[in-house]
């Protein structure tokens, strides 16, 4: 195993200057598993009614949805705890990834396979992060303390 695929640097790619492109497999798979969460979130925020690009803390960006990184971010720490644990067990094979000339890493089908069975853990984690928020806001444009917590309740208020 080449030594540079048993440590995971950082996420910032010296080819993107950002966490796109990664140059390490393992930072490959925690992008992969990061654009899962991505999906399942903005999903969660469409099934909800929000527009995914008004965030409060990412800045709004023409080609960003902000609001999908926001909520996001509480559910990192799991994303990064199943990818320790799973590589832990699982070690990396040479047939998962292939590496282009300038350094960066790309997933195969069979580990992308694999892993897309995680969306189903991921929608759960995001349901209740998206669920809370639509509460919070809810809760200061309509001067409501309390709503009840199933979604039926909430639309029927809109």
């Amino acid at each position: 195993m080449p030594e540079h695929w048993q440590a995971f640097g950082t996420r910032r790619s010296p080819l993107s200057k950002n966490a796109r492109r990664a140059t390490t497999p393992a930072n490959a798979l925690l992008n992969y598993l990061y654009t899962l969460l991505e999906t399942e979130t903005r999903l969660a925020i469409n099934a909800l009614g929000l527009d995914a690009g008004l965030g409060l803390v990412h800045a709004d960006t023409a080609s960003r949805d902000s609001l999908v990184y926001d909520l996001m971010e509480p559910i990192r720490p799991v994303v990064d705890a199943y990818l320790f644990k799973w590589i832990s067990q699982f070690p990396l094979k040479r047939s998962w990834f292939f590496d282009e000339r300038n350094g960066k890493y790309r997933l195969m089908a069979d580990v992308c396979t694999e892993l897309a069975d995680t969306v189903q853990t991921w929608s759960r984690e995001i349901a209740p992060i998206a669920e809370w928020y639509v509460k919070e806001l809810c809760s200061h444009m309509f001067g409501m303390s309390k709503l009840r917590s199933d979604s039926a309740a909430f639309l029927q208020l809109l």
